[in-house]
């Protein structure tokens, strides 16, 4: 009887073993960052709540050791805080995991507030299980707001007039009349639909390496359209543009188009500082 027995059980695992395993576990190694290291390795952090998840069966996989395709969910997100990356308060974005935690996708809720930390890959916004994403009320995230909270406190910002508009600047910034000197090969594609005015209206300001410039461009004679208004800035739709520059150094620019009656274009360019997000944070405070 015993050896029917056995016999019985080595046939049952040895079928396990031909099905092979039912999920996939999903590894995540521990995260000994600091949320103020995290913020240079992290292209947008920010609290949101979630809106709605859909499933697109086209995606490829999103955690980094995930190279079949798999199906992918496609979570809408309206921001409520922001830290890093071009969202805004207010913004709705869509953020892009795989569909199961097997899989290292996030579980994101309907109706559930998240601080997601994402990367940005060709416009769109990526996070996984192996990432800081942390619903709000777990240690993990009520921790890290914390520390991104006192973060965003140790500027002193004051409101300054420019050409046309007014911007809050952090306390040390001083004028630099001078624009963003970017590449040339950098900036070749603007002169499609773009030119300097002559005479020019520029100017900028700078502090500890970091500048902000801006500077009215004015349409050209060109038949191609102009680019598409990607989201909304400072309640003004807008497009954005991320640079990495051979040094090392990243630059975004937001380019405000003027009304149909205005053949000018206002853009701001700045150094991404890593730590503080002053770009995202000046760039919501124009006021025109």
């Amino acid at each position: 009887m015993r050896a029917r027995a056995a016999i019985l059980a080595l046939i049952l695992l040895g079928g396990a073993a031909a099905l092979g395993p039912v999920s996939r576990a999903c590894g995540c190694p521990e995260d000994p960052r600091t949320p103020e290291q995290a913020l240079q390795a992290y292209d947008a952090v920010f609290l949101g709540q979630t809106l709605a998840i859909t499933i697109s069966p086209t995606g490829s996989a999103s955690a980094p050791h995930q190279k079949e395709m798999v199906d992918r969910l496609d979570v809408t997100v309206k921001v409520l805080e922001t830290w890093k990356g071009s969202p805004a308060p207010g913004d709705h974005v869509l953020v892009h995991t795989n569909p199961d935690t097997a899989s290292c996708g996030y579980p994101f809720q309907v109706g559930k507030t998240s601080l997601v930390w994402a990367t940005e890959a060709s416009g769109v916004l990526t996070t996984s299980l192996c990432d800081r994403t942390k619903a709000t009320g777990t240690i993990e995230a009520e921790t890290d707001l914390r520390h991104l909270r006192d973060l965003a406190e140790t500027w002193t910002w004051h409101r300054v007039q420019a050409a046309g508009f007014t911007v809050l600047l952090p306390d040390g910034f001083v004028a630099d009349p001078l624009p963003f000197d970017l590449p040339e090969d950098v900036t070749r594609w603007q002169t499609i639909w773009w030119k300097p005015l002559d005479p020019a209206r520029s100017g900028g300001w700078s502090n500890l390496g970091l500048k902000i410039s801006y500077e009215y461009l004015g349409a050209t004679a060109s038949v191609a359209p102009l680019p598409k208004l990607e989201s909304t800035v400072a309640g003004k739709a807008a497009t954005m543009r991320h640079v990495a520059l051979p040094n090392g150094r990243r630059v975004m620019s937001v380019y405000w188009v003027g009304p149909k009656s205005s053949s000018e274009t206002l853009v701001l360019h700045c150094d991404v500082d890593p730590v503080h997000d002053v770009c995202t944070r000046v760039t919501d405070s124009i006021q025109w």
